[in-house]
């Protein structure tokens, strides 16, 4: 045993065996010497008194001082009850992000719609793995989730062309801060599953500050909602988009999000107490939604004229693997309908950044113009409320003060679509100009729409 250094490294020739040399001022600090690599290792017990070996590093890649500063550090973490070859193991065995992704798409979406499920993955395979999914899970902190979020941001990073699933479709991934808002929320959720099972202690996505996407609510005004009566029964629109128009106007009815409405069966809809019983919904599993007379009208005409034996109220007027209308189908229908012109080549209605999600904020901001609780309001949206459980406490039975509110809002939207007086608002409003109804504003205090 002499200390080694340079000098005595020089001095170790390679054989067919394996050999080890050691330290004579640092016990357990050492040289393996195997047939073609000399590498600096040390020797220790761990807490249950087995003896183990843990390599350091290779001769020429350290140097011996820095080999022996690395040993003393580990005998130290040694002391302190800490086994650095088994941490090294474990290091090995952790998952990387690309592994944590698949691991939870395939365990942890048991609960989650058909949608969702593939909204998730588009995040994975577009931003998350591309950017982050070589790390190992506990190489992931704070300052690389942040840096995530600004390269989905911007783009450049990502920015592609892919084939879709239809015929000579592409799908152009860009980025952009909604895309960078919706994946860093869905990757708090990732993180937090995993320290749920044990593979995490810390979720470093969690107080990640989401970008503002800067898009602006819309509502309509009473005397819009007229206006937009009248382009859904323009004779162009009664032609070429006929089968949009009842779904459009039922989500407008019920406040319902459109994949609730374009996917709804005639089993899910109870005549007698105007409910919803949704078998799983965007925030919770089974959900009991109450509706409005307004809504009922336009259900019972729908049946009557019903001519097929389609369980769905709105079935696909062609052949698809859903057999109902999408909430992606009634977006697009939507959008057409807006850009449909008269013979003056003039757009019939005009609404900035008007589109299918303004029909619920509308239904939304109603119910708070009418004097209706946030409570209220978040049970005829069917929000998910912390704390209260909106949805839980009418699994059962419906509050008959849920009816009258979706009665109140749901018949005044229907005779303002149909052009007709609206006497169904409360209060002092029935004594206003109804076109001046400020419905433009976002609710005081109602519980967030964000979530479509």
């Amino acid at each position: 045993m002499s200390r080694i250094g340079i000098s005595l490294i020089k001095t170790l020739e390679y054989k067919d065996k394996t050999y080890r040399v050691w330290d004579e001022s640092l016990k357990g600090f050492g040289i393996v010497v195997q047939k073609d690599s000399k590498s600096f290792i040390i020797q220790y017990r761990n807490k249950y008194g087995r003896q183990k070996y843990l390599t350091l590093g290779r001769v020429g890649k350290i140097a011996p001082d820095e080999a022996r500063r690395l040993a003393e550090k580990k005998f130290a973490d040694i002391t302190y009850e800490q086994d650095p070859a088994a941490q090294r193991q474990e290091d090995k065995n952790t998952m990387s992000v690309d592994e944590m992704c698949d691991w939870y798409m395939r365990e942890g979406t048991g609960h989650k719609r058909e949608s969702t499920i593939s909204h998730n993955r588009s995040a994975i395979d577009r931003h998350i793995k591309p950017l982050i999914g070589h790390l190992s899970i506990k190489e992931v902190n704070s300052e690389i989730v942040t840096g995530l979020v600004r390269d989905i941001e911007c783009g450049d990073k990502i920015r592609r062309k892919e084939k879709s699933e239809k015929l000579r479709g592409r799908i152009y991934v860009k980025g952009g801060k909604s895309a960078a808002s919706h994946t860093l929320a869905f990757l708090v959720t990732i993180f937090e599953y995993a320290i749920k099972h044990g593979k995490l202690e810390k979720n470093p996505a969690r107080g990640i500050k989401r970008a503002p996407d800067n898009k602006k609510e819309v509502f309509l005004t009473i005397d819009e909602i007229r206006g937009f009566g009248g382009l859904l029964a323009y004779h162009k629109v009664q032609k070429d988009h006929k089968t949009a128009i009842n779904p459009i106007k039922l989500i407008l009815l019920t406040g319902c999000r459109k994949g609730e409405i374009a996917s709804l069966k005639w089993d899910y809809i109870d005549w007698e107490k105007q409910c919803f019983y949704f078998p799983i919904t965007k925030t919770t599993g089974k959900q009991v939604r109450p509706f409005g007379k307004g809504a009922l009208e336009l259900l019972q005409e729908l049946r009557r004229r019903r001519d097929n034996k389609s369980p769905f109220v709105f079935p696909a007027t062609r052949e698809s693997k859903d057999g109902h209308l999408t909430g992606s189908g009634l977006y697009k229908a939507l959008k057409a309908i807006l850009n449909v012109r008269d013979d003056n080549n003039s757009l019939i209605f005009q609404k900035a950044n008007f589109d299918i999600h303004a029909l619920r904020h509308t239904f939304a901001s109603m119910g708070e113009y009418m004097g209706y609780s946030p409570l209220v309001i978040g049970a005829l949206l069917g929000h998910k409320s912390k704390g209260v459980g909106i949805t839980g406490r009418y699994i059962h039975f419906v509050d008959k003060s849920l009816i009258a509110a979706a009665d109140d809002i749901s018949l005044s939207f229907k005779e303002a679509l149909a052009g007709t007086s609206t006497e169904n608002l409360k209060g002092e409003s029935q004594c206003q100009n109804l076109s001046d109804v400020p419905l433009n504003k976002p609710a005081s205090g109602l519980p967030s729409i964000g979530s479509h």
